[in-house]
Formats: C-alpha cells, structure tokens, sequence
C-alpha cells in the first residue's frame, strides 16, 4: 500500500511539472502569434508591449522597420517558452528569446541576420 502511495506522489508530481511547463509555453506561443500578427499589420507602436521589462535598446517606429520591414509577411516557425523563430519574406531568419516577466512571457531580444535588439 506504502509503495503504491510513492508510485501516486511522484506521478503526480510529474504531472504537475509538465503542466507548468506546458502553461508557459502556451503563454509563450500565444503571445508570439499576437506579436507576429502585429507586426505583419505594421502596428508598431504596439510592439512594446511584447518587451521584457529590462529590455534596454530604444524601439520606435523606425528601429521595428529596420527590423521587419524589408521581410513581411513573418511567419512563426516554432515557440517554447523560451525561445522563438519566424521566417521573413526571402528565408529571413529571425531568433526571438522568451523570459518571463512578472507572470507574462515577454521577448528578451530579436535578433536577425547583422542586427540584434535586447
């Protein structure tokens, strides 16, 4: 009886951690899916609130087109919970990292080809 309540309490534990696990990473991919659709529709005063709170780079209108202008459409490719890629128009590669930030998943940096935010 003992050693099936060990066998219930550590495969309730794994469950526990793969449900964590799973909920920032659907965090992560819901979030990343919002912030490709903006920038597809070239919202970029929204983009800031995707942003780490200790995002340190300046980020206006002409730093997000430098970014993605010359690439739209994006399409994201692949999203963890803490990493993220979207291809650009042409094959442009783009490298998100994702950390948390109080409870939400936020973009710690971007990153492409010569150029990185963070």
């Amino acid at each position: 009886m003992k050693k099936n309540l060990v066998i219930v309490a550590i495969i309730l534990s794994v469950l526990a951690v793969i449900a964590f696990a799973g909920c920032d990473m659907l965090a992560a991919q819901s979030m990343m899916d919002d912030f490709i659709d903006d920038v597809n529709a070239q919202r970029w005063s929204a983009l800031v609130s995707y942003l780490h709170s200790d995002w340190e780079d300046e980020v206006n209108s002409g730093v997000w087109e430098s970014m993605f202008l010359d690439s739209l459409p994006l399409d994201l490719t692949i999203a963890t919970d803490t990493a993220a890629t979207a291809t650009g128009d042409e094959g442009t590669i783009f490298s998100f990292t994702i950390e948390d930030d109080g409870g939400d998943m936020k973009i710690r940096s971007i990153s492409r080809a010569g150029m990185t935010l963070d």
